[in-house]
Parts: C-alpha cells; structure tokens; sequence
C-alpha cells in the first residue's frame, strides 16, 4: 500500500470517527460504527474512546501528510568548525 493509499484510508477512518462524535456528542444516542476493520454500536460513555480515536488517525494523517511533503526534497548537512 502506497503512502497515499494510506492516507486516503486514514482520512476516511476519520471522517467515521468524527461522525460518531457529532452524533453521540450532540444527542446522546448511540452511533453504529463499521469502519471496514470493527463494527460496534458506541454511546455517550464510549466518548474519550471515540476522541482518542479521532487524535490517532489524525496524528497518523499528519505524520503522512510530512513524510509526502518530504519525499524527493534534499537535505544539505553543513558541518562547521568547532572553536
């Protein structure tokens, strides 16, 4: 799986996750969850699960994000003299 087939997937778990926030945030209800790799039903008590979730894929998202950004980009090292 390339890098950006990994984002692309990591954006999407994303969107799931905070989807199930908004509604379990602003309602209280229960949110049914099928992300391809679980399916669950969270409610209100499953909150800081849901945002821990929400700041993995994003965390994961941003390190991709930088190393795509990187890709092909030469690094120049200058050592200089000691004192």
């Amino acid at each position: 799986m390339t890098d950006e087939e990994k984002l692309a997937k990591y954006r999407a778990k994303l969107a799931i996750w905070e989807a199930a926030e908004e509604v379990v945030a602003t309602t209280g209800q229960s949110y049914d969850l099928d992300d391809g790799d679980m399916r669950r039903s969270l409610t209100f008590a499953h909150i800081s699960q849901i945002r821990e979730s929400i700041t993995f894929y994003s965390n994961k998202i941003a390190t991709l994000e930088r190393k795509i950004a990187n890709l092909g980009k030469q690094r120049t090292i200058v050592f200089g003299r000691g004192r």
